[in-house]
């Protein structure tokens, strides 16, 4: 019987972190086979005992401490390390003894907190696992807690005591007790998105929610919550959520009061009953086949997300390899380890490649849980089904009408362990809200099917002006909006693309925001037609304030390498980098400007074909002159090359003027003025189908933009000539 030494066990994880690390490009299938074969060969160097007990191998209990994990300080348990670039993703290390669904664990966390896993390295021997985690912000503009990330972590690794980790049947933690958060509200579209926006910055989960509007235009909103830092039990925590809701919320929250959940919360996880035809349109297992439904998907996603599974039995003798290719989306390495986990499937080695034109390639070695070979084809059959399924409908999302309202239905799996799906109650009203769809009530129940238990959210949509909800068309595109930023997928209609800067902050423009606009115009760029277009809008009041200048101000005190002005260099290069895939895009480019667009969110702005502008608030402000700036020379290329009037321009660059929608449109500005957000946004969108339907060539539409554009691309490329760089506005 073999045992490891101390020297192999080192060996062994060394091993596995050089195979973690290496860059990853895409590769073709000869060199992923042999990539494959030469990681079979290399891990399968060293073999471990299943019979392996503590009390054989004094060397390493010896040298065991409650700071020390096989020779690994506890501190090195999860390790967060930002990249040497502004715009690289934070890299996340978990070194940890293994226990069964401890990656679903893992990945479910780094989604509730705001994250987007970008590439994945998996690897365990049953006992021990090294995962990697290349992950961003989604959205870019969300700030992360690290710190309570890596707590949140490090509260689901197993014990780093060996008897600990040699006892996998150890008792489950108890789960953390629910509170219920009782917040009076003057009611007003968008406010219940504004509270749940706040409560997951405070890593509060939502696990049950119920809005009560009341006659006299108050809402009770009552929210079943866990705190993810696991802080409640101190009134020092609870009064802090109370008055920092009651502060971020203003004149608009009347009260609200924080207490241990009582019997009202087990009364709320009754089972609901739906009609058969809406529970058949929900939750059908062969949802992808079926030809008719209530809301099908949009062409473009059915074509987009088809994925394929190759099983290859022969090329391990102890593993069953799963090489999986299939459209990016969020939650992706979460959905499939869920799989994993309720099937009780280990996957021992796992790499979720960097995604490419928005797709996926993913290699999986697994094995049953008890360690043999998971080669029966009836089970490798329906976990190949399972994956399919859930890569193509992670979520279920129908509108249905309820007596004469109308109700928008979101369904999701819950894990065996009884824990949904985080997050999607923050994606839906922000969905919701983004469109101006006024929420008059809402709730989150579970409903039990003969596979399994889903977690369905409820909402009861209240008429608008802008979605007549007995209109077909508004309802799927409600239905279409919704599932695309549940999955993080773009929007778009019909060949229309639609990219939303998400959220009620200032998107003003930092290397995260930034990169993720150029992923997303890179993809419109990969997925668009002869006859596309493009649509550029935003949520809240800005548009985009400018440069992120509180992030650069934080250089000298986070980096010693960095400097504040490093930090707006490459923010003002990543911007041309934006600025130059647009003006470079085979398609029409309309910006829906509902808020301020300020400096180079103003510059931004001018980089599209057609600005179309709110009337009804927000300015364009070139702030330059009242911060005392020197304007950049590509923002005064832009300035030229769009606003024809000389006097316009003087009023734009010379006098700082915050230039309302009417003033706009009279120098010649804008193209259009309407009267509110989503008006402006409906008016691109016929104006984007208008210019659609004339049949351009996209290619020639291109190349004619950048001759005709020649003065601002040269701008771009030559840099500027002063040595300030522009940080943003004063509004």
């Amino acid at each position: 019987m073999f045992f490891p030494t101390e020297q192999q066990l080192i060996f062994h994880f060394t091993l596995v972190f050089s195979l973690s690390v290496q860059p990853i490009n895409q590769p073709t299938d000869l060199n992923r086979r042999s990539h494959l074969s030469e990681l079979r060969r290399c891990t399968s160097a060293i073999p471990f005992s299943p019979e392996l007990n503590h009390s054989h191998s004094p060397s390493l209990c010896h040298s065991l401490s409650p700071s020390l994990t096989m020779g690994i300080p506890w501190d090195d348990v999860v390790v967060i390390q930002h990249g040497k670039d502004a715009n690289d993703p934070t890299v996340v290390t978990v070194n940890c003894p293994d226990k069964a669904g401890l990656g679903c664990d893992l990945t479910r966390i780094t989604l509730e907190c705001g994250l987007r896993i970008t590439r994945a390295d998996i690897s365990t021997d049953g006992r021990w696992c090294f995962n990697i985690f290349w992950v961003i912000p989604s959205p870019a503009s969300l700030k992360i807690d690290w710190e309570s990330l890596k707590t949140r972590l490090l509260s689901v690794c197993p014990s780093c005591l060996f008897s600990h980790h040699l006892n996998l049947q150890s008792a489950t933690p108890s789960p953390p007790p629910v509170y219920l958060l009782k917040v009076w509200c003057v009611d007003q579209k968008g406010l219940l998105h504004d509270i749940t926006e706040i409560l997951c910055n405070l890593q509060l989960l939502i696990q049950k929610v119920k809005v009560m509007p009341t006659p006299d235009g108050r809402a009770l909103d009552l929210f079943f919550i866990t705190d993810g830092m696991e802080l409640f039990h101190t009134k020092q925590r609870q009064d802090y959520v109370c008055r920092y809701l009651m502060d971020a919320l203003g004149e608009s929250c009347i009260s609200s009061e924080l207490q241990l959940a009582g019997p009202e919360y087990g009364h709320s996880e009754g089972f609901s009953s739906l009609p058969p035809p809406f529970a058949e349109e929900l939750f059908s297992s062969e949802l992808s086949d079926k030809k008719v439904s209530m809301h099908p998907l949009s062409q473009d996603m059915t074509t987009l997300k088809k994925p394929t599974i190759v099983v290859d039995d022969l090329l391990s003798p102890s593993h069953t390899l799963l090489q999986i290719q299939c459209v990016d989306q969020k939650g992706l390495c979460y959905d499939i380890m869920r799989i994993s986990k309720d099937s009780d499937i280990q996957v021992a080695y796992g790499r979720f490649s960097s995604s490419v034109n928005g797709f996926r390639t993913i290699d999986l070695f697994l094995q049953q849980r008890d360690g043999k070979k998971f080669s029966d084809p009836e089970n490798q059959k329906t976990l190949c089904s399972s994956l399919k399924e859930e890569m193509l409908h992670p979520l279920r999302v129908i509108i249905v009408n309820r007596g004469p309202d109308t109700e928008l239905l979101v369904a999701n799996p819950v894990e065996l362990c009884g824990k949904g799906r985080p997050r999607v109650f923050y994606d839906v009203t922000l969905s919701l809200k983004g469109l101006g769809v006024f929420i008059f009530s809402a709730e989150v129940v579970r409903h039990s099917t003969q596979e399994r238990q889903w977690e369905v959210y409820r909402f009861l949509l209240d008429e608008s002006r802008e979605f007549p909800l007995t209109s077909n068309e508004a309802r799927s595109q409600i239905v279409d909006k919704v599932r695309r930023t549940l999955m993080g997928c773009l929007e778009k209609r019909g060949n229309i693309f639609i990219l939303t800067l998400t959220g009620d902050g200032e998107h003003r423009f930092n290397p995260s925001l930034l990169t993720s606009i150029q992923s997303a115009l890179r993809r419109v760029r990969h997925e668009s037609t002869s006859s596309s277009a493009l649509i550029t809008t935003a949520h809240g009041k800005f548009f985009s304030n400018g440069y992120d200048i509180a992030w650069a101000q934080q250089a000298q005190s986070q980096s010693q390498s960095e400097s504040y002005e490093s930090r707006m260099r490459l923010n003002d290069s990543l911007l041309r980098s934006v600025a130059s895939d647009l003006l470079s895009l085979p398609m029409p480019t309309i910006a829906a400007v509902t808020g301020h667009a300020s400096a180079a969110g103003f510059a931004f702005v001018l980089c599209h074909d057609y600005i179309l502008m709110r009337g009804d608030r927000g300015f364009l402000y070139m702030s330059e002159l009242d911060i005392k700036l020197v304007i950049p020379a590509w923002f005064v290329a832009a300035i030229n090359a769009k606003i024809g009037s000389p006097a316009a321009r003087r009023e734009v660059v010379m006098k700082a003027a915050k230039l309302t929608a009417k003033e706009a449109l009279r120098l010649g500005v804008v193209d259009s003025a309407h009267g509110s957000a989503g008006e402006t946004v409906e008016a691109a969108v016929g104006l984007a189908e208008e210019l659609r339907k004339r049949g351009w060539d996209g290619h020639v539409y291109g190349e004619n933009r950048k001759v005709f554009l020649a003065d601002v691309i040269q701008a771009l490329g030559v840099g500027d000539t002063t040595n300030q760089v522009n940080i943003g506005s004063r509004l």
